[in-house]
């Protein structure tokens, strides 16, 4: 079966499995002390920001990223401080940073009903920090955020057989997690961007198989999927 984790980030609290801040699951309260406000500028940890207001999260590993959920500040009072045009950084170490893209979060209601926006699509990024800078508001002094939910898979941590290596055989013990490679009876994750090729003559089996975002398998030999 596939491994996920629903990583939701309550202000500055990295928790990696599903949870919620609700009662009602995906709903936001609409109490300004439910989030994150920045009045004051400061300095961006990737350096060529410059002085801004920014917040960064830094998950407890390296993760591929897919769903962004983005509940914005929902206090009636403060809808302004939402976060409106915001540039999105990943990072695998704190130090390199990469622009992931210039995105436009919604505004929130201000209502106890507001469950958020799906605002964006990793679609299997790696990193292990998320850094996200305010270019522009919702028309008011300070910046603010209530919560975010990241749909994210990790690499070598699970029930599965996963592919950890480069593009290359799928026969070579060295490129799955536990340097072995699949049988009938294991499920198999081929993460995003790899090529994947089953040589002539080699008859590759698994029980399942999920093969991710831009990732494909060349088959020379045979593949058996024993599984539903």
């Amino acid at each position: 079966m596939k491994k996920e984790i629903i990583i939701s980030i309550f202000i500055l609290v990295i928790l990696p499995l599903f949870s919620y801040s609700q009662c009602l699951p995906d709903r936001h309260s609409a109490t300004w002390y439910d989030g994150w406000i920045s009045c004051e500028m400061s300095e961006n940890p990737n350096p060529v920001r410059g002085k801004n207001h920014w917040i960064k999260y830094d998950l407890d590993d390296i993760y591929y990223l897919y769903e962004l959920h983005v509940w914005n500040m929902n206090a009636p009072d403060l809808l302004g401080y939402d976060l409106k045009d915001v540039v999105i950084d990943l990072s695998s170490d704190g130090v390199t940073w990469t622009e992931f893209g210039q995105y436009t979060f919604s505004q929130a209601t201000g209502k106890n009903d507001y469950e958020g926006v799906d605002e964006i699509n990793f679609e299997g990024a790696k990193a292990k920090h998320i850094l996200i800078t305010a270019l522009t508001n919702y028309g008011d002094t300070c910046y603010a955020l209530s919560e975010i939910k990241i749909r994210a898979r990790d690499l070598c941590n699970g029930n599965i057989i996963t592919w950890k290596g480069g593009d290359g055989n799928w026969d070579v013990a060295t490129n799955w997690c536990g340097d072995q490679v699949p049988t009938m009876t294991d499920s198999v994750w081929i993460p995003p961007n790899k090529t994947v090729h089953i040589p002539n003559t080699y008859s590759a089996e698994a029980l399942w198989l999920d093969i991710d975002i831009n990732s494909t398998i060349n088959i020379d030999g045979t593949l058996n999927i024993s599984g539903n």
